[in-house]
């Protein structure tokens, strides 16, 4: 299986690829086996600090009344852990929340998050791209031995596209599946730039897919039986500072009663559909038609008119203007999209990873942008404050790719690389390239895209095979 990054702005990467089967059917032999073989990455034990992580243990209360109620660890990044939680007030309604460093840093980057989602959330909630935003609720501030943090609740989702993208073996997802999942990030995309907000981070992470409570009650569930049974929860259900002390004293945790409200829970996948009994290297993961997802994490976003202030941004899907520091609008996200659909469709990137050492990381995606696009025009190429650290006063590369570079066309990669029939990667190819386009200003829209002939085709593209 590929080996992915996590969001570095800490989205809900959920760790759930384990919920095979119904969690109060497990025997204490599958859940030892579950706890021993979590190698899920954890967040930095030296993180937890002052002006860094706060410290969380399962079960503790959180809230102005404390109505939230820690379950389990669900993801992290470098700014914050997000937790899944039930909020006693409500008829044990689950939760996402997202705790933030303590740091100023934090809190500068917690309150502007706040104000997007606020933005968000008042806008139009008639508007169909409302539905493929992730919820805001509410916020409110913590204290804790390493500073006051600001705690975000959002509401609670499934898996992130990384992790169906991991399920199918880094093969890509079937084509009606991507279309769909495509078709609701643009119509999200349409409905922010209603809200004049920048998003600035599409990516596999910050895509989540909606799941039923049932879901979230399984999750509960599978804590619930590691407690039943004295076993030890794996390690990514709990902070790194709770594993090293539970791993150094021999605390397996408390043991307690299982809540009788998830006894009679049914278990659900939602997520995927016709999945062949056996997965291989060569097959396609297929999705619920009726797969429905959401953009998250809006940590990075920004409005409409200020400057971007990016703290990462993957390397391989850095849109040209970031790269040479051009201004930066909606079409940035429209970048993202093109990435996101070829990743989506291949399970690979689209530019490729840099596997030279001579070439440096922002001149190796230079390189990949100017292959697919086959050029990029001169007032494009000079646009930037930092155009003239790659291209000449003619706009032509530097550091050009070599002429005996394999294509990078996209039509031909498709076919030779993926087995896709030449009608198909052709129209593929005109939608990828409307949204990668080097200069803004021609880039495709949100409005656009949705009326591109890939995105409103219905029937399934089939290999050549």
């Amino acid at each position: 299986m590929c080996s992915r990054r996590k969001s570095l702005s800490c989205p809900p990467a959920l760790n759930s690829l384990q919920l095979l089967q119904d969690p109060l059917t497990l025997t204490p032999e599958q859940l030892q086996k579950i706890s021993n073989n979590d190698l899920e990455e954890m967040e930095r034990f030296a993180s937890y600090k002052v002006g860094g992580y706060m410290p969380v243990t399962l079960k503790q209360e959180f809230g102005p009344n404390k109505e939230y109620k820690i379950i389990r660890k669900l993801g992290w990044g470098t700014f914050s852990t997000v937790w899944l939680t039930k909020d006693k007030s409500k008829q044990g309604k689950f939760y996402a929340l997202k705790i933030l460093i303590s740091s100023t840093m934090g809190k500068t980057a917690a309150l502007r998050e706040i104000e997007v989602l606020k933005r968000i959330k008042a806008t139009d909630p008639s508007d169909i791209g409302y539905s493929r935003l992730l919820l805001y609720h509410t916020y409110f501030t913590e204290k804790s031995v390493n500073g006051r943090h600001v705690c975000v609740v959002n509401e609670a989702m499934g898996k992130s596209l990384l992790d169906l993208i991991n399920q199918s073996n880094c093969q890509g997802l079937d084509q009606q599946g991507v279309k769909s999942i495509i078709r609701q990030v643009v119509e999200g995309l349409k409905y922010l730039q209603k809200c004049r907000v920048i998003h600035t981070d599409i990516k596999l992470e910050n895509i989540l897919v909606s799941v039923k409570d049932s879901y979230l009650f399984n999750m509960a569930a599978y804590v619930k039986q590691f407690d039943r049974n004295c076993i030890s929860v794996p390690k990514s259900y709990i902070s790194t500072l709770e594993w090293v002390y539970r791993d150094e004293s021999g605390d397996q945790g408390n043991c307690s009663e299982t809540d009788s409200s998830l006894e009679s829970i049914t278990f659900y996948d939602d997520y995927t559909l016709n999945k062949p009994s056996k997965q291989t290297q060569q097959s396609l993961l297929f999705l619920d038609p009726n797969i429905q997802i959401k953009i998250a994490d809006f940590g990075c976003a920004i409005f409409e008119g200020r400057p971007y202030l990016s703290r990462t941004h993957p390397t391989a899907n850095r849109a040209l203007e970031l790269i040479i520091e051009s201004p930066c609008s909606f079409p940035l996200d429209m970048w993202s999209i093109g990435c996101l659909a070829f990743e989506l469709s291949t399970g690979d990137s689209l530019f490729g990873l840099n596997n030279s050492e001579n070439v440096g990381a922002e001149e190796w995606q230079l390189q990949s942008i100017w292959k697919v696009n086959n050029g990029i025009s001169k007032h494009v190429a000079l646009s930037g404050r930092k155009s003239f650290l790659f291209f000449d006063s003619e706009g032509n590369l530097k550091h050009p790719p070599k002429k005996s570079s394999k294509s990078q066309k996209i039509q031909y990669q498709l076919v030779k690389t993926y087995g896709w029939k030449e009608e198909d990667a052709l129209i593929f190819e005109d939608f990828i390239l409307s949204l990668v386009e080097p200069d803004p200003a021609v880039r495709a829209t949100a409005s656009a895209v949705l009326s591109k002939t890939w995105l409103k085709e219905k029937q399934q593209i089939h290999s050549k095979n």
